[in-house]
Parts: structure tokens; C-alpha cells; sequence
């Protein structure tokens, strides 16, 4: 079995499965016939749940939330009346038929029932067979919905570095609105996932059809760039690649790189995070060159953290895409505005989680953490005592903060645990690490977002520089936005504190929601399919672990 097919089956199937004759539903299930009028259900008691959920231990992590649901009920059938099969039936099974892994089942199990009952409703054994059916249906929607909606269980998605807390589900109360929803139209139920889930999920289809159709061949360049104006015979091979994503509009057969193929290149530069030139590089190529059955593995992977996140979110918040680079502002679902970010170096990994904003600091101090000043630090004031005056920090004593100690009568070559009696830090400045302002949002993993004096950059593609924190290109525009509905800060008020240069804090009065996220596939508001690099190693772990840790 091949590793993308094993992520597929781990990602998306679930229950009752058979290795005989498999039957698949068509997309659409028929109207089933009524029951005799002499029908009677055969009663549902808490005992009968138990016995059978113990009968399929795979299950048995549902007992209780199944119980809850027939509890609401008063133990009364949820699937069938005494008139008939509820049309939800045959909404629910096209709903597991419409899945990213089609749900098959032998003729021993769920469809075979379901079919055996449809096309016969005076069967005698109906009763049994009945009960049976409603209790395996009501097992299914939890074990799909906890696969589908749920994702990875919370100790594996730990694993995965992955520290925002998982959104949480009552199957029970979500079974129940969908078999009130009057409507046939899938369409209509919204599933409690990510909006970027069900977006990605149309890019799989898509990629998955083009995978079918052999995907797209290797681009062997002559040379190390194409530009416009150029004449070649891998231009052709070129206008191919991008026709096939669809960055090119029409196709050409020219070997020309014109003006039209100038533009579909940007369009796919930008969907790939690189500096749009139009210009095709080695970097360009190599992005072109990734095979297909990559790309579906990487938005697979992607769709499983979109199960993870809170599925709907009101009001303002911020999000920073890891891999992208990237801070958003939201209200809702709608992006208000972004800005470029620099986020830590793979061995300075920027942590996954969420926090709360709270504080903004005008003129900030910068601390210098203990790892910093004995890897980085140390080795200089060996050579130089007067490194740190050079640098405008500060040495203090750590258990008493108001006493400055001069760097030169500290014995530098002692074991680095000594160094622990002191704290540096830099003071507010233009030489501060932390710029003009920083944004506290407190956490265990003392990370947060701050102004920086490297400007420069901000150009740069990649942007992962810092020691974890996460450094933003336009702090001023940032602490204005934050305060805009707070009196006393405007434009003159701020300068003021600037010019002070002496450290200031700002308590939120509405705190702003912080997401720090990790997704290196996404579809942006144009409705573009986006690819970024998996820059700490992120989606090769969790790959891995998702087939060493199968689910259902």
C-alpha cells in the first residue's frame, strides 16, 4: 500500500468495514416504502446500548455520548417511526458516501440491512434487524463525525507540536440537529469544520482527478532561468505546467515567453510564497517539479489540522501563518488586513497555540533569556567585557533588579550555571532588539509579537530569523489598530511616549484573540490554492505519525 493511499484511509474512514463483496451507495439514496400498518419498534433500553456497544469495542469510546442522545430522547428511535425509515437515513448515508474515503459495507452490515429492510418491510426478522440498523447508524454518525469533524485525538495532535487547544464536539447535539434539519440538501447542513476544510477538499478532487489523468510531467530546464523574450522549446513545457493549475488561462504552443506566460508565473509565485517576477528560476522549476501525489499528501495533511481549529470564530482576531510568513486580522471570516511577519529559525521553532492579546509596551526592554546570553553572549564578553555597554544592555543582579553590576567584575570563564545570578537586558532605544513596541499575550512558551530594527528583512521570502518570537513589519499600524477604540491614543499621543524612550505599558480594554498556526496548504480569498514549505518539519512528523497511530 502506498504511503499517500495509507494516509487516506487513516484520515477519512471509519466503522464497519468488510473485506467482502463491497457495496458503494450511489450519490443519491431512494425514498424508502412505509411500514405495515401492524409495526411495532422493538423497545431501546440503556442495558440493550451497553450490550451491544461491548459488542463492537471500537466503539466504546462513544458509549457514553450515545447514551446521552438516547437519554434526550426517552430511548425512542431516532432513525425510524412506526410509519417508516426517516428520511435521514438517506441523508446520512449520502453524507458517508460524499466523504474523501467512500464508505463501503458488506452484506453482512449497515447497507445490506438498510436494503434488505427498503425493499421488503413485511420481513419478518424487520424488528431485530431494525434495531440493529438504528443503533449501528447512530454508531456510524459518531465514529464519522469524530473522524470527518474531529481529527487526530488531543495526546497525538500534543505530539504533533500542535498547542491550540482542539475545538470541542457534542456529537450527541449535532446528531440531533441534523435529524431536525427538514431539508434533503447536504448543502444546507454545515458541518462544524474550518471553512478552509471544505476548501481544501474541493482542491483535492481536483488534484486527485488530475493524478488520474498521470498529473503532470518533469520540466528538464536547458538553462538556469527563462525570462520574457525568451525562445525555447521548455517554454512549451512550461505554458503546459501552468495551464494544468490553471495559472495559465489558455493554452499556447508557442515557444515564446510572452507577456500572457509572464503573468501566469506571478500568478503561480505568489501562490507559492516566492518574490513575483514573472521570471522562471530553479526555484520556480523545483516548485513545478514537485510530484502531484505530494501535493494531494500536503493538502490532506492540511485538511486534518483544519479539523483540529475552532470551526467559527466571531468578532476581530489575529492569526499568523507560520509557514506564510503572515499576520491576518479577521472579523469573522473575513480578512480586515495583513502584514508580513518574521517567525523563528528551525532550530528556534515558533510554537503552535493561542493566547489572548493584552498588553501593548511602548519603548519595551528587552530581557535577554538565559539560552541567548550563554550561547550567543558569553563567548563575545570573554573576548570584550564591554560588549554588553556596546550593545546598551543592562546587568542586573537576578534577585535584586535595582542593582546594576559592571560587566568587568564579573569572571567570565566560570561555569555557565553562575551566570544564572544575573539578568541583561537592553534598554528601550533604536539599538533594542524589540524596536519601538511589543504585544504581550501571556503564555507558558514566553513568545509575543514585537516591533525590530532588522527592516530589511521583511523583503526577504523567508522569514524565519528570530529566536521564536514573532517580529512584525508594521508595529506602528499594529498599536494604532489595537487602540483605536481606546481614549487618549492617537497619533500625538503615541509620539509623545516615544520620544521618552522610557518603557511604558498599555492594558487592553478588549483583549484580541491570538492564533499562532501551522498550515503550509490553504485557499485564499481569491479562492487560489496555496503551497508553502514545511519550514520545521511539521507535516513530515505528522505523516508519520498518523500511520503509526491508525484511528478506527
Amino acid at each position: 500500500m502506498s504511503r499517500i493511499f495509507t494516509i487516506f484511509i487513516l484520515l477519512a474512514s471509519i466503522a464497519f468495514v468488510s473485506c467482502s463483496k463491497k457495496i458503494v451507495l450511489k450519490q443519491k439514496v431512494a425514498k424508502t416504502k412505509v411500514f405495515p400498518k401492524n409495526f411495532d419498534l422493538k423497545p431501546i433500553s440503556d442495558t440493550v446500548l451497553v450490550v451491544f456497544i461491548q459488542g463492537h469495542p471500537k466503539f466504546l469510546s462513544y458509549l457514553q455520548g450515545v447514551k446521552e442522545f438516547y437519554k434526550k430522547r426517552n430511548f425512542d428511535y431516532a432513525w425510524f417511526a412506526k410509519e417508516g425509515m426517516a428520511p435521514r437515513i438517506d441523508m446520512f448515508l449520502n453524507m458517508m458516501n460524499g466523504a474523501e474515503n467512500k464508505i463501503d459495507f458488506s452484506h453482512d452490515s449497515l447497507l445490506s440491512i438498510y436494503n434488505r429492510i427498503r425493499e421488503d418491510t413485511s420481513v419478518v426478522a424487520a424488528q431485530d434487524s431494525l434495531l440493529n440498523l438504528e443503533l449501528k447508524l447512530s454508531l456510524s454518525f459518531f465514529a464519522f463525525a469524530d473522524r470527518e469533524w474531529s481529527g487526530s485525538d488531543e495526546k497525538l495532535v500534543r505530539k504533533l507540536e500542535w498547542y491550540i487547544p482542539k475545538k470541542k464536539l457534542k456529537y450527541e447535539d449535532i446528531l440531533d440537529s441534523l435529524l431536525k434539519n427538514e431539508t434533503d440538501d447536504l448543502s444546507l447542513f454545515k458541518a462544524p469544520v474550518y471553512s478552509q476544510y471544505e476548501l481544501l477538499k474541493g482542491y483535492l478532487a481536483k488534484y486527485k482527478a488530475l493524478e488520474e489523468k498521470a498529473g503532470w510531467s518533469q520540466i528538464w530546464a536547458d538553462k538556469k532561468s527563462y525570462k520574457l523574450g525568451d525562445t525555447s522549446a521548455i517554454v512549451v513545457q512550461i505554458k503546459k505546467r501552468l495551464l494544468i493549475t490553471g495559472d495559465m488561462e489558455s493554452s499556447d504552443s508557442l515557444p515564446l515567453f510572452d507577456s500572457t506566460l509572464v503573468k501566469a508565473v506571478k500568478r503561480f509565485q505568489n501562490r507559492y510564497g516566492m518574490n513575483p517576477d514573472g521570471k522562471v528560476g530553479v526555484l520556480v522549476i523545483k516548485e513545478m517539479n514537485t510530484p502531484i501525489h505530494q501535493r494531494i499528501e500536503q493538502i490532506i495533511i492540511n485538511m486534518e489540522r483544519c479539523r483540529w481549529v475552532p470551526f467559527e470564530l466571531k468578532g476581530d482576531y489575529f492569526m499568523v501563518n507560520i509557514p506564510e510568513f503572515k499576520l491576518h486580522a479577521y472579523e469573522g471570516n473575513k480578512i480586515l488586513w495583513d502584514m508580513n511577519v518574521v517567525v523563528g529559525k528551525a532550530t528556534n521553532k515558533t510554537v503552535i497555540f493561542n493566547g489572548n492579546l493584552q498588553y501593548i509596551v511602548l519603548n519595551p526592554y528587552w530581557v535577554v533569556t538565559s539560552n541567548i546570553f550563554e550561547k550567543e553572549f558569553l563567548p563575545k564578553l570573554r573576548k570584550n567585557t564591554g560588549y554588553l555597554k556596546s550593545q546598551d544592555i543592562e546587568l542586573l543582579k537576578a534577585n535584586d533588579p535595582t542593582v546594576l553590576i559592571d560587566p568587568a567584575t564579573v569572571n567570565w570563564n566560570r561555569s555557565d550555571s553562575y551566570y544564572h545570578n544575573y539578568v541583561a537586558r537592553q534598554v528601550p532605544g533604536s539599538n533594542n532588539s524589540l524596536g519601538k513596541v511589543k504585544f504581550i499575550f501571556p503564555n507558558q512558551f514566553s513568545i509575543y509579537l514585537h516591533d525590530t530594527p532588522a527592516k530589511a528583512l521583511f523583503s526577504e521570502s523567508n522569514r524565519s530569523f528570530s529566536h521564536g518570537c514573532i517580529r512584525v513589519e508594521k508595529p506602528e499600524f499594529l498599536t494604532k489598530f489595537l487602540l483605536r477604540d481606546q481614549s487618549g491614543w492617537n497619533d500625538k499621543a503615541l509620539a509623545k511616549v516615544w520620544a521618552t524612550k522610557k518603557e511604558q505599558y498599555i492594558p487592553l480594554k478588549k483583549k484580541m484573540p491570538v492564533f499562532i498556526a501551522y498550515f503550509t496548504a490553504w485557499v485564499d480569498q481569491k479562492g487560489k490554492l496555496n503551497f508553502r514549505h514545511d519550514i520545521y518539519g511539521h507535516d513530515a512528523k505528522m505523516a508519520k505519525l498518523l500511520i503509526e497511530k491508525p484511528r478506527i
